[in-house]
């Protein structure tokens, strides 16, 4: 399953690797970024988070962006895919941010007995930029997911639909490019 999942982890990373390539323009011209990020998923049970947001912004506070990433929920390995979006409060090179995504958790494997679900994330953290093309972030906020499973009931002879509620507290560290 750690194969599985270091596999997953480099194909989103060449997928964000190709979308990210400006260089030598100064700050005030970089539109585009690249997000990557590793979380502790907490709660009732703990897992982790791996995920890249390739992305526009719109002004010095505004930015909005598309991500996908790899994630565990009882033993099921999951593909988000969602909008982000993210207010910097100050256009300082260490600020306060809050962000939201929403999005679907599409499963990986057991397509027949695993559907997915809705997703969604809200965060509040601090951003810290080193240079014109680099920053760090870390960021702590709730997870919640809503997937649909059908497990086999015997007493029942049939398929029932089992809806798996999950909350989380997220803990993330990540890379910011621009």
């Amino acid at each position: 399953m750690i194969i599985k999942m270091i596999k997953l982890t480099l194909i989103v990373l060449l997928f964000s690797v190709q979308s990210f390539g400006q260089t030598n323009m100064k700050k005030e011209n970089n539109k585009y970024y690249n997000l990557t990020s590793v979380s502790l998923l907490g709660g009732s049970a703990l897992s982790g988070s791996f995920q890249i947001v390739n992305g526009y912004e719109f002004n010095k506070h505004w930015a909005a962006g598309l991500g996908i990433g790899v994630e565990n929920f009882y033993g099921q390995n999951y593909f988000p895919l969602f909008i982000d979006s993210k207010y910097t409060l100050l256009d300082q090179p260490f600020s306060p941010f809050c962000s939201v995504n929403l999005g679907y958790d599409l499963p990986t494997e057991n397509f027949e007995r695993n559907k997915g679900g809705f997703m969604g994330t809200g965060r509040i953290g601090i951003q810290h930029q080193l240079g014109n093309h680099f920053g760090l972030i870390t960021s702590a906020g709730y997870r919640y997911a809503y997937i649909k499973q059908n497990e086999w009931a015997w007493w029942g002879n049939n398929w029932v639909e089992e809806i798996r509620e999950i909350n989380r507290f997220e803990f993330r560290f990540g890379f910011i490019f621009r």
